[in-house]
């Protein structure tokens, strides 16, 4: 199983075929004690109280697009389950190889992966990257972690210096390093209301990332009060522009379900003032 920075090569990637789960399996069950491990494990794991996974959803979801190849393959199962389970449609793209986002879309989910390894063609993919700053604009809410948040901002410096247009909906450049910038858990607290929820709402989740932001105080108010696991504050974060909203940190909604009923709320928002304006 190859590897590079940020982990093991993700399966959109490198595909695992039946033999090679095979021998996973046969290694698993060599140096672990299986019995053990599952009578250990908790019959329930997740925060107390937490409602379930899957809440009942309307009759008429909402349509969110969400960035799914190569490039964006990042996502925490959860976040997606939550969406759908208070009343969207997730509908996948690729910002690489689709000509076109989805028709009829409400709102737009771009999570992590490696946009530094195919900057050339996003970059070369100019109606996708000019279809998302035309949403942005017109005020769709656009959430982005991370890779995403890279692809949503002006341009991509890969470690070589070569430099390419991204989706421009932030005017941030965004710079490849040799080296690790950011590892560890987060704490969000939102400092006023976004498409995440009201001022004050709190999520956690993680941030793990090889490149930097050089000009992050130009042009978009931050929105996130950050923690690291200790409880320390960490320098504000989180960059809110009309209704697009990106960070380098992946949030876990299920830390805070109440996040993605309120995305969901904001793209239904949308799809009214849309319509109305037909």
């Amino acid at each position: 199983m190859p590897e590079r920075h940020l982990g093991l090569v993700t399966r959109e990637e490198h595909p695992l075929d039946d033999d090679a789960v095979g021998r996973l399996a046969d290694a698993m069950e060599a140096a672990v004690d299986i019995g053990r491990l599952l009578m250990d494990m908790p019959e329930a794991v997740g925060p107390a109280g937490a409602p379930p996974v899957r809440p009942a959803r309307p009759a008429d979801p909402v349509r969110i697009g969400v960035a799914r190849d190569p490039a964006f393959c990042f996502y925490y199962a959860d976040n997606l389950e939550l969406l759908e389970g208070n009343g969207a449609q997730v509908v996948f793209f690729s910002p690489v190889s689709d000509a076109a986002p989805p028709p009829d879309l409400d709102g737009i989910y771009i999570g992590g992966g490696y946009p530094e390894l195919f900057a050339a063609q996003l970059a070369a993919n100019e109606p996708m990257r000019r279809a998302i700053r035309g949403f942005s604009l017109a005020g769709m809410p656009i959430y982005a972690e991370c890779g995403g948040f890279m692809y949503l901002c002006r341009e991509l410096r890969d470690q070589h210096g070569r430099s390419f247009p991204m989706a421009g909906c932030f005017p941030f450049e965004t710079r490849m390093l040799p080296r690790l910038k950011a590892l560890g858990y987060r704490g969000v607290q939102l400092a006023r209301e976004t498409i995440l929820g009201e001022g004050g709402a709190v999520i956690r989740g993680h941030e793990f990332h090889y490149s930097e932001m050089p000009d992050a105080h130009a042009a978009a108010e931050t929105v996130y009060r950050i923690s690291g696991s200790d409880g320390s504050p960490k320098a504000m974060d989180g960059h809110a522009l009309r209704r697009t909203l990106g960070s380098y940190i992946h949030l876990h909604f299920g830390s805070a379900p109440q996040a993605a009923a309120a995305l969901v709320a904001s793209c239904r928002a949308y799809r009214t003032e849309r319509i109305q304006a037909a």
